[in-house]
């Protein structure tokens, strides 16, 4: 138990040069004393140097992985306290797999309007859906941890910058909406291929979601100027988390398939010559 009355000292064992920043920024603005490693043998070692109060612990590190960096810090009666998972830490209270009737108000709320890459394809020519990728159960599910990392670090980074005195309203008014769309990427992100059937209806709009999502929030970002009291690294922070959102999503489609109604010829015809 941490003393109210004493500085708390945080451990933070972290491979993730992002999440290193933000957590620490965050961290040491609220008053915590911050230490930083960057894989689990190093936790191990710096947590008898430091004797910290709080150890926040990845799960996936480099050396010794977080599982096994914590039993270690456990068994030793020097260091044994409790050790909190850091394996998510932003996405408390977020609905999870299963979460059906929240994920479909999600997917309804997000739909519109259409990515770019989703609209007019040429006269005529209207995007009828997306071809969602088969993957394993396990692809999927690593999949959708990958996704998770961007959108907690385009989260994060605009709640640490919302956070400063001297942000322009410009850039707080293009913020609020970056943390906003950010979240609702998060919960979007359990859901996606949950069901192991990729064609579904559900997954289709899931993904399509996520694409209007990336598309918004990279639109957003470069509405953000850095002579407005936002600091250019923190720009190419959330920028490069957009792309990174943006890529990943990519990677559960192939290209869109159009329908061409000018030539006259029926649903499944014109979008049978469009793949072709």
């Amino acid at each position: 138990m941490v003393d109210s009355g004493a500085i708390a000292k945080v451990l933070i064992v972290e491979d993730n040069e992002m999440n290193r920043d933000m957590l620490s920024r965050r961290l040491e603005r609220r008053g915590y004393m911050v230490v930083m490693v960057v894989d689990g043998a190093e936790g191990v070692a710096m947590s008898k140097v430091e004797l910290p109060d709080i150890v926040l612990m990845d799960m996936s590190l480099p050396i010794l992985n977080g599982w096994e960096a914590t039993r270690a810090i456990k068994a030793d009666a020097l260091t044994a306290h409790p050790v909190h998972r850091a394996h998510r830490p932003l996405d408390a209270g977020r609905p999870r797999e299963g979460d059906g009737s929240r994920l479909r108000q999600l997917r309804h709320q997000a739909r519109r309007p259409a990515p770019p890459a989703l609209e007019d394809g040429g006269a005529g020519r209207r995007g009828v859906g997306l071809e969602i990728l088969s993957m394993t159960a396990d692809e999927a599910r690593e999949l959708r941890h990958e996704l998770r990392t961007p959108v907690n670090h385009l989260i994060g980074y605009a709640e640490l910058l919302l956070e400063e005195d001297d942000v322009s309203p410009a850039n707080v008014s293009m913020l609020e909406p970056i943390r906003g769309f950010a979240r609702q990427a998060l919960d979007l992100v359990p859901g996606l291929l949950a069901d192991g059937a990729p064609s579904t209806q559900a997954n289709e709009e899931s993904v399509r979601a996520l694409m209007n999502l990336a598309t918004q929030l990279q639109t957003s970002i470069r509405a953000l100027t850095t002579d407005e009291g936002l600091p250019s690294d923190d720009l190419d922070r959330l920028t490069a988390a957009a792309e990174r959102l943006g890529n990943l999503a990519g990677r559960l489609t192939r290209a869109p398939v159009f329908v061409d109604r000018s030539a006259g010829c029926s649903d499944a015809a014109c979008a049978s010559s469009a793949m072709e």
